[in-house]
Parts: structure tokens; sequence; C-alpha cells
């Protein structure tokens, strides 16, 4: 058994890493949304100034683009934040209690030489 203490910090440092991912994913949520109503403003104003016969399906197709983006920003938020959970409660708790063991030992060893 061996010391921990380089792969608990570079653990908590993936932790760090993917919670400012999860940051920016949920910034790129909210912008999205703010584009999606931005877009609407306009198309209600060029509804007013003009139509186009396939006017409707540029607007399908438009909410399915949306709509598959925001799924999949959803999705990747939902995989790191499994991430993180599975870094912080089995990942990170395995390696600290190995490397407080191993100190324990090495400590108990110390002191009988």
């Amino acid at each position: 058994m061996a010391c921990r203490c380089v792969d608990i910090a570079n653990c908590k440092d993936d932790i760090t890493r993917l919670n400012t991912a999860l940051k920016y994913l949920y910034e790129l949520k909210n912008l999205d949304s703010e584009v999606e109503s931005d877009l609407s403003s306009v198309a209600r104003l060029c509804d007013n100034a003009f139509t186009t016969k396939n006017q409707n399906d540029l607007e399908k197709n438009v909410k399915e683009v949306r709509d598959d983006v925001a799924n999949i920003i959803i999705s990747v938020i939902m995989k790191i934040t499994t991430e993180i959970s599975n870094l912080e409660n089995q990942t990170l708790v395995s390696l600290e209690a190995e490397d407080k063991k191993m100190h324990q030992e090495e400590k108990e060893n110390e002191s009988k030489n």
C-alpha cells in the first residue's frame, strides 16, 4: 500500500475542474434560453413584416435544432453532476481511507523501530 496523497490532490483537482465546467454549462443553458427568447421576438416582428411559403417548416426546424442543443446541454450537465458525485462520494472517500490507513501503519512501524 502506498501513500495516496497525490491521488487525493488530483481527484480534488478533477472535482474542481468538473465544477467549473458545470458552471459554464449552466451559463450556456441560460444563454441558450435568452437566445431562444430573443429569436422568438425577432420572429414575431418579422411575421408582421412578411411571411414565406416555408415559414412553418423553418420554424419547426429551428425548434428541433434548439431542442437538440438544449437536450445535449442537459445531458452533459447530468453526466458531469453524476461524475462529481461519484468522485466525491466513492473515489475520494476510498482514497482518503486508504491513505489514512497507510499513514497509520507507517506511524506504527516507526514507533516499533
